[in-house]
């Protein structure tokens, strides 16, 4: 019995060191979980502004304001991208104006949520930056076919960044099932074992 204890024993232990190797470092995980987190409290804290400035302000011309801003910038509002952004701002309407509100709070507040709970390095947490940014990858594809920039190409490549490395961080932490499965002796070794009376 001694014997197969041990054997137990050596088994558990190399399974343990098996899956402490395929886990990604701490420090390392910690610091990008961290820029992660830190970089969702950002844009859901600038959508949740936006979303309550565009709610609470539904009637104002926002395109006489965005040539104005572009004006104090040292913007010319007749070029051809900023009269663009103007023109695009001044069509909307009060309605558009309130699904715009809605939408960038809603999505701001999800971010913030999934900003607090990769900070706190909580599993669900995880799980619904996955979902989340990969239910919003159809949109940014869509959205840079139409208009292609710079600042879109990048926004995309920082999303499928994030998914990949956050499945990778699941994969890796995910305990295996024969680390964690009880060792049982072989039918065999039970069988020969030799009962109290030989």
């Amino acid at each position: 019995m001694s014997v197969n204890n041990r054997g137990a024993g050596g088994t558990a232990e190399l399974n343990g060191r098996a899956a402490a190797s395929d886990s990604p470092p701490a420090g390392g995980r910690s610091l990008v979980f961290r820029l992660i987190a830190a970089e969702r409290l950002v844009r859901g804290l600038v959508l949740v502004i936006v979303g309550a400035i565009l709610l609470t302000h539904q009637h104002t011309d926002w395109g006489a304001k965005v040539r104005r801003w572009a004006q104090d910038l040292g913007l010319d509002p007749s070029r051809h991208v900023v009269a663009t952004v103007i023109t695009r701002v001044h069509a909307l309407g009060t309605h558009q104006i309130l699904i715009l509100g809605l939408v960038a709070l809603g999505v701001g507040a999800l971010e913030s949520v999934e900003g607090v709970g990769l900070w706190l390095a909580l599993r669900w947490a995880e799980y619904l930056t996955v979902i989340a940014t990969s239910a919003l990858i159809p949109f940014e594809l869509w959205e840079l076919a139409r208009h292609p920039s710079a600042l879109k190409l990048g926004g995309l490549v920082v999303s499928i960044a994030i998914i990949g490395y956050l499945v990778w961080a699941l994969r890796r932490s995910h305990p295996r099932a024969d680390a964690e499965a009880p060792t049982r002796p072989a039918p065999s070794q039970q069988g020969s074992q030799p009962g109290p009376g030989r």
